[in-house]
């Protein structure tokens, strides 16, 4: 499933194309091995409370969220082969392009509004 990600407090779009990571295959795959990972693009990871960049070509920012969907931690620009800390308060986690956050002035309260995308 695709979705996209507004932020409530900005009304600026996160990602038009976000990945629901739903499955076994898409959460264990994630970015590893993918030759493009472009602004507005992201993978959404239900029931995660940690990330890692093994085998991606690119850094991330990564957004964790609570079960309403509060914004409770964010990291900026996480290297490649890396791992995030492992946060006990999330819920979810969103791999974005590095500099997503930022250029979108995302912060730890805010809240992220989850829509059907019309993107395929």
């Amino acid at each position: 499933m695709i979705v996209k990600i507004i932020n409530s407090r900005t009304g600026t779009d996160i990602a038009l194309k976000a990945k629901l990571a739903d499955n076994f295959w898409i959460r264990a795959m994630g970015l590893q091995f993918k030759r493009s990972f472009e602004k507005g693009d992201a993978i959404v990871f239900p029931k995660c409370n940690g990330v890692h960049t093994l085998f991606s070509r690119f850094n991330l920012d990564i957004i964790f969220l609570d079960k309403n969907r509060v914004v409770t931690n964010v990291i900026e620009n996480l290297p490649k082969w890396r791992f995030s800390p492992f946060i006990l308060k999330p819920l979810t986690v969103i791999e974005l392009p590095a500099g997503t956050i930022k250029e979108t002035g995302t912060m730890i309260g805010d809240e992220l509004v989850f829509e059907k995308s019309e993107c395929p």
